[in-house]
């Protein structure tokens, strides 16, 4: 490429907001270790020496398009040992990984919605939106409204809280609404949901 090399264009993907999320794998004569931890500190997904065989090439592919199936169904699950894995999985996206500790902090609130949040991360909401799609397949009012419901259902099994606490806890005002948010995404209200989960356990 004239006048950038692959890790001058990966930083610069990376570092801008609009491209930050597209995947990179560099292709490079380069294969010095030093290569490779640059090329990786640029934000690169993997780094191949070249000469390479293809056939490696598909399957770092094949397996980077698995791991984000894999991320996709993990936020979009209801089950709870994906409920719980998924706060233990490091997301690799630095821009998914922002979005959910930004709701993460701002969880108490319940006025903080999709303005609030593309505010917080300097985009615009048409961007943001775009953006959850591809990660995770939702809009941005989807997925915050499915970490405080996610929430929810952990607080509820740890069983120290009232429904009505939790919902206040997970940014919903009105608890009434909070059960009937939760019913329709769980299939179940939140004091069937605990009945249901201590007799499975």
């Amino acid at each position: 490429m004239p006048h950038l090399d692959g890790i001058q264009l990966s930083e610069r993907l990376k570092s801008d907001i609009l491209t930050s999320h597209i995947p990179i794998i560099l292709l490079t004569s380069r294969s010095e270790a030093e290569d490779f931890l640059e090329g990786l500190e640029a934000g690169a997904l993997d780094y191949i020496a070249k000469p390479f065989d293809i056939k490696i090439l598909e399957a770092k592919v094949l397996n980077h398009i698995k791991n984000q199936e894999g991320l996709k169904r993990l936020y979009t699950s209801s089950r709870i040992e994906d409920l719980r894995n998924a706060r233990k999985v490091k997301v690799g996206d630095p821009f998914l990984n922002k979005v959910i500790k930004t709701i993460e902090v701002k969880m108490t609130d319940h006025q903080f919605g999709v303005k609030e949040l593309a505010e917080e991360l300097c985009i615009s909401r048409s961007l943001l939106h775009k953006k959850l799609i591809s990660s995770v397949e939702q809009s941005a009012s989807s997925f915050i409204s499915s970490l405080r419901l996610k929430k929810a259902a952990l607080l509820l099994l740890e069983g120290e809280q009232k429904v009505s606490e939790i919902a206040f806890e997970v940014g919903f005002n009105d608890p009434k609404y909070f059960s009937k948010m939760f019913k329709k995404y769980f299939g179940i209200t939140p004091s069937e949901y605990v009945e249901s989960n201590l007799a499975m356990n």
